[in-house]
């Protein structure tokens, strides 16, 4: 029973950030807020980490499932990923450098920001 109610209030946090999402000007993808609301539930202490521990357990045991849509959809499209896969391959690897060099950046930023604190 409280799996249920952990899965019915994380389904009550996405239906808010939906329409949430309909009122901002500007495109945020519903899931990002929330995150960011369940983020500040946890952080000001109204909800602790623990109390959602049971659905978050579920869910993580059964991610796979998510997978093998992308999976199938890869091998459809076989023929076109041996060809043409390289540019892929170049895209993925450029973005992961990328986004590590820039993710280290800007935690030295803020590592120093706080030692002169």
């Amino acid at each position: 029973m409280r799996t249920l109610l952990e899965f019915f209030f994380l389904w009550l946090l996405y239906e808010l950030s939906v329409h949430i999402s309909y009122l901002l000007p500007f495109s945020i993808p519903p899931a990002l807020i929330g995150m960011g609301i369940l983020l500040l539930l946890f952080m000001t202490g109204i909800l602790h980490p623990n109390s959602l521990q049971r659905s978050s357990q579920l869910i993580n045991r059964h991610t796979f499932l998510f997978f093998i849509p992308i999976i199938v959809g890869i091998m459809q499209y076989w023929k076109v990923l041996l060809h043409g896969g390289w540019y892929l391959m170049v895209t993925i690897v450029f973005s992961t450098v990328f986004v590590l060099i820039f993710t280290g950046m800007i935690s030295v930023i803020f590592r120093k920001s706080r030692e002169i604190k």
